[in-house]
């Protein structure tokens, strides 16, 4: 399996770790039902609704909710959150869908193939009653505070090409905001995602075990937890087949 390089270092264990029982640290892994990646920003007027309902469906322990903040408001507000990965994975979500131009916040994307307006909380709840679903979990175990074991499961009729994605996201971040048309008002941030990692775009289904070497605290915001996606097919952001979640 293909290594991408980026933040962290990796290392391929193979197979042959599954079922292994001498974990350092518990599996905190659970069932999910969905994955909600919010596209925000504090300078976004349209924003703290869906901020706020955020943090409502992040208490559904089937749903994994993730704000990711995009750098395009920050002529208006000086977020701490913004990413320029963040920018970048909604215009490929946007770009991935068939249009390009459809970039706007904030936008909450569900299992990587459902775009809806993040603040409209009826349409969510409807869509939640359907067959959005994640059908297959990946264990995560950490040993000691720097290494992450993945665990992939055994998934058939999938191609050669699916990209493994490692997200770091951090602790709830409740801010004034300074300036801007949101001035004077206090935002809560759910889970925010400070770190994005793609660590392989080749995987072809087999079970498989990775090890990956993580620093908490290489980072400005204190680190929460992991979320591992695999995305379908060769994009980095096609729908989103297996998922799984360790929150320190």
């Amino acid at each position: 399996m293909k290594c991408l390089r980026g933040a962290i270092a990796m290392f391929i264990l193979g197979s042959a770790l599954m079922g292994t029982s001498s974990w350092a640290a518990s599996d905190q892994t659970t069932n999910t039902r969905s994955v909600f990646e919010l596209f925000t920003a504090e300078g976004c007027p349209y924003c703290p609704p869906a901020d706020k309902a955020l943090n409502g469906f992040a208490q559904n322990p089937q749903i994994i909710a993730l704000s990711c903040h995009v750098t395009y408001w920050d002529h208006l507000s000086s977020d701490s959150l913004a990413r320029q990965f963040c920018t970048d994975r909604q215009l490929h979500y946007s770009v991935n869908g068939g249009d390009k131009r459809r970039v706007y916040t904030p936008e909450l994307v569900i299992n990587g193939k459902l775009s809806l307006v993040g603040s409209e909380t009826q349409s969510i709840q409807e869509a939640l009653k359907g067959s959005i679903t994640i059908p297959e979990n990946i264990d995560l175990k950490l040993w000691g505070d720097n290494r992450l074991d993945i665990m992939l499961p055994n998934i058939s009729g999938l191609s050669e090409n699916n990209v493994v994605t490692l997200i770091t996201y951090g602790d709830d971040l409740e801010t004034k905001i300074a300036r801007g048309k949101n001035k004077g008002q206090t935002n809560h941030y759910t889970n925010p995602i400070i770190a994005i990692d793609y660590l392989s775009n080749d995987w072809d289904g087999a079970a498989h075990s990775l090890a990956v070497r993580v620093n908490n605290k290489s980072y400005n915001h204190p680190v929460k937890g992991y979320v591992v996606f695999v995305h379908k097919g060769p994009s980095h952001v096609g729908p989103i087949i297996a998922v799984g979640k360790l929150e320190l």
